[in-house]
């Protein structure tokens, strides 16, 4: 089952977690978003059996995390959050979707319609080895 909720700090993702059950992954995507103190952002959440599998974390325009629990890889979950994602980024009426992510994800990315823009090696003296993709909406 695929959920999206909407959400205006921290606090709110906590009080909706205390329903589910949460891999470790989950775990470390939940804390992944408290560490950054996002606000005003969406998640988008693939739950099995009231189990946090998969989920996406949109802020603006910008795809800030994915995670699906490694027992899910390859069986078509990543593109279902994706799919949920084009919509919810349609229905905002936005024009792209930007994420930046490690190059050994660009396959996952270019497979659900993300196109490569830059690919960065340093930012200074700090090796980042990141690509930025975007996915154009409207």
């Amino acid at each position: 089952m695929i959920i999206t909720k909407q959400f205006s700090d921290y606090s709110k993702l906590n009080d909706f977690s205390l329903d589910y059950e949460l891999s470790i992954q989950a775990k470390m995507f939940f804390k992944f978003v408290e560490i950054n103190s996002f606000v005003n952002f969406d998640l988008i959440f693939y739950v099995e059996d009231k189990k946090i599998l998969g989920a996406v974390l949109f802020v603006g325009n910008l795809l800030a995390n994915i995670f699906i629990d490694r027992s899910l890889e390859g069986k078509g979950i990543g593109g279902l959050l994706m799919k949920e994602l084009f919509t919810l980024a349609t229905s905002k009426k936005l024009v792209s979707i930007t994420t930046k992510v490690m190059p050994h994800t660009v396959k996952f990315y270019e497979k659900n319609g993300f196109e490569k823009i830059s690919d960065e090696k340093t930012s200074g003296n700090i090796l980042l080895n990141q690509v930025t993709l975007v996915k154009k909406v409207l």
